[in-house]
Order: structure tokens, then sequence, then C-alpha cells
């Protein structure tokens, strides 16, 4: 589905965890799909939540993680500063 690409997306191209939460079930007229996701900067999906069920996805990121995806993909970092946008 659209919505998993663009989290996977987000997190690359900001080079960030990111969190993708949305609601589950009926409410209403309105059908919520769910499937709320936390992934890593390198596309990996943390956690998920498989359906439009209720729940809680939980993960662990570690800021090694982070840094070292970081320094593989220093796109982001400004060279004069040496600071991540």
């Amino acid at each position: 589905m659209v919505f998993e690409r663009c989290a996977l997306s987000r997190a690359y191209e900001n080079v960030l965890f990111a969190a993708y939460a949305d609601a589950a079930g009926i409410d209403g007229a309105f059908s919520f799909l769910g499937r709320s996701r936390i992934v890593a900067p390198d596309t990996g999906i943390r956690a998920a939540l498989p359906d439009a069920s209720p729940g809680l996805a939980r993960a662990t990121i570690r800021r090694e993680d982070l840094e070292e995806f970081r320094q593989a993909h220093p796109y982001l970092r400004n060279r004069k500063t040496d600071v991540y946008f």
C-alpha cells in the first residue's frame, strides 16, 4: 500500500527512524486501515501491526544504529558544521 512505502521513504530520505500510526477499524462512515509501523532509516521495519486490529507497535531504537547509518549515508550532513539537518 502507498502509505507503507511512504513511511519507508520518509525514514530513508530524512535519515531517521520514523513511526507511522493510523487508527484501526470502523468509526461511523469511516474505515481505517491500521497497519501502524516503526521503520529504520535503512528501510527496515522494526515493528508493525498486521491489519486493522487495534494494537501497540514497539521497537528498540539504538542511537548507534542511526549514527552508523548516517556515517554510511552522509548526504544530509551540513559539510560546514558536520550537523544533520
